[in-house]
């Protein structure tokens, strides 16, 4: 695995190289004070996840993000930001799809958790396979969402939502029926329509809330968001989930 960290600050940086190559296996590290610099490496070498600081001395990492979503290699690689500014985390999240960020002052531990945590998605089938994602716009912005990372899909008015381990993304000018038809077309079996407003990961359903007086809910695993089960989609869910235990 080759981890590109961009950071300005000598001591900050060699210190989180010599931690990186330290404590992961197979980890080749790669390092820039600039983000020219970064540009060049990121060119020359294939890089499996970056380490951006957000301040540079010549470019912002927002730009830099930037110019790596631009690459289609690096459509999905992981991006985590270091900053003392959290107020950019939601730009970060939903126009350069970063997957995590790293507040200053951070302990070392910290950025190893991070880091091995994101590591273990790398060599999953949806992120290898760019067939796996979605790709979504609002306005200016295009967004591209693993199809492993939906809890569910949601229509609400004019507006498709899509709520995600990385947050909550929203869509206009199109229908749930189109992007049912979509994630079908992926070969994604997990995903299926609970109601006439909503399409549900079932990996990630952990229970099932009866309500005999109206729409029964959907709970998922470390999510508080819930999806709706409609009376027209009721007896399909229990036979292809064999959700009949719970419902």
């Amino acid at each position: 695995m080759n981890i590109l960290v961009v950071e300005d600050n000598e001591v900050t940086r060699k210190s989180l190289v010599k931690t990186l190559q330290k404590n992961l296996e197979n980890c080749r590290v790669l390092e820039a004070a600039t983000g020219n610099r970064a540009m060049e490496l990121l060119e020359n070498n294939y890089i499996d996840m970056f380490l951006l600081d957000i301040e540079l001395p010549d470019f912002s990492g927002m730009d830099i993000a930037q110019n790596i979503r631009g690459i289609e290699r690096y459509e999905l690689i992981p991006i985590i930001f270091i900053t003392t500014h959290i107020t950019f985390l939601p730009k970060a999240l939903h126009e350069y799809h970063c997957y995590d960020f790293i507040e200053k002052p951070f302990k070392m531990e910290e950025v190893i958790e991070v880091i091995k945590r994101l590591a273990k998605g790398i060599s999953k089938e949806e992120v290898l396979d760019k067939r796996k994602y979605l790709t979504i716009t609002n306005g200016n912005i295009t967004n591209k969402i693993l199809l492993s990372d939906l809890y569910f899909i949601e229509a609400q008015g004019r507006f498709i939502y899509y709520h995600s381990k990385l947050g909550l993304y929203k869509e206009t000018k199109t229908s749930l029926k189109k992007v049912m038809t979509q994630i079908e077309s992926l070969l994604a079996n997990t995903f299926v329509r609970s109601h006439k407003a909503y399409i549900v990961n079932t990996q990630y359903v952990s229970s099932i809330i009866r309500n005999k007086r109206s729409a029964s809910s959907i709970i998922f695993d470390s999510y508080d968001k819930v999806a709706l089960i409609g009376e027209t989609f009721k007896d399909e869910l229990k036979k292809k989930f064999e959700w009949g235990d719970w419902y």
